[in-house]
């Protein structure tokens, strides 16, 4: 968790719960996924949370996106 949060700061990223576990889970997970494979991931966060933060990582440039030719953007670290 601490080079969650180092990471966290380094990029101006306010440090919240749901920061801490996505960017953890792409962290200790190798591979791209989507938005539905992190809902199932985390079933009791909600998907604009999710989405938002995201959005805010590849803006961050902690995290690029990658479309699959599906239609589905995926997202790896």
């Amino acid at each position: 968790m601490m080079e969650v949060n180092k990471i966290l700061e380094q990029t101006a990223i306010r440090i919240t719960p749901m920061r801490q576990l996505l960017l953890e889970y792409f962290l200790q997970n190798n591979g791209a996924f989507g938005l539905i494979e992190l809902e199932n991931a985390f079933p009791k966060s909600d998907r604009i949370t999710i989405y938002r933060t995201l959005k805010t990582f590849e803006e961050k440039g902690i995290i690029h996106s990658i479309n699959n030719g599906t239609g589905e953007v995926k997202y790896a670290s």
